[in-house]
């Protein structure tokens, strides 16, 4: 049996080894635990929000490596210009309509119809009050960045109705119209590397041929050397 003066040594010293702890030290362990895991949480909830080029983006940042394996990480100017545009975009309430997804060599820009709301009159070239609004947004911030410039026009697979001709004339007037847009907002005439128009052969949602989102305007950002 141990004694009282044994006993008491060994309370004394495990007492005294305590001291160095701070009390309620585990509850701040257990915070940063709990901290983490929501964020993880979080993060796991955003990807599958998004469209696999998204996605691929969003793994590209967190692991310090560009888009596509050998090709720089985009520049510290383009992701400026990213989050000022979709700032704007969504203070603007045209936030639905845009997408910004880095490449290999620069930007890609979407501009895109969504369900009830058209960025161009419907069978028209002729941008509507919100795609104007739109494109002048983001031309007024490419302005602000070096870098050629390509636009592309898109449409669904409805068959094209009205006096406008068919999806390939629809979609090259488009582009054509955003170019010009672009180029009012500030974007010069000598940016301009190609203007062309796909139809509908290259869908964003190519199991919903039909979809609005594929009615857009691609714009590609080359970022200069």
């Amino acid at each position: 049996m141990a004694t009282y003066s044994s006993v008491h040594h060994r309370r004394g010293w495990s007492q005294r080894r305590g001291e160095t702890r701070r009390p309620g030290q585990w509850k701040l362990a257990y915070a940063d635990f709990l901290t983490a895991l929501m964020a993880f949480f979080l993060l796991m909830w955003l990807s599958a929000e998004q469209s696999p080029a998204k996605r691929s983006a969003l793994a590209a940042y967190f692991s310090g490596k560009s888009a596509a394996a050998g090709v720089p990480e985009v520049s510290i100017q383009s992701s400026r210009l990213v989050t000022a545009i979709l700032s704007e975009a969504a203070s603007a309430e045209l936030a639905s309509h845009i997408e910004v997804i880095p490449t290999a060599t620069g930007l890609r820009i979407e501009l895109a119809d969504a369900q009830g709301a058209a960025l161009f009159a419907s069978a028209s070239t002729a941008l509507n009050d919100r795609g104007s609004e739109l494109v002048d947004l983001v031309g007024r911030h490419l302005a602000s960045l070096p870098g050629k410039l390509s636009v592309e026009g898109h449409t669904d697979a409805f068959p094209a109705t009205g006096n406008a001709g068919d999806n390939w004339a629809i979609s090259a007037g488009r582009a054509i119209a955003a170019r010009e847009r672009l180029e009012a907002a500030g974007a010069g005439p000598d940016r301009f590397v190609s203007v062309v128009g796909f139809a509908d052969s290259r869908p964003a949602l190519p199991n919903q041929p039909h979809a609005a989102a594929n009615r857009r305007i691609s714009i590609l950002l080359e970022l200069a050397a």
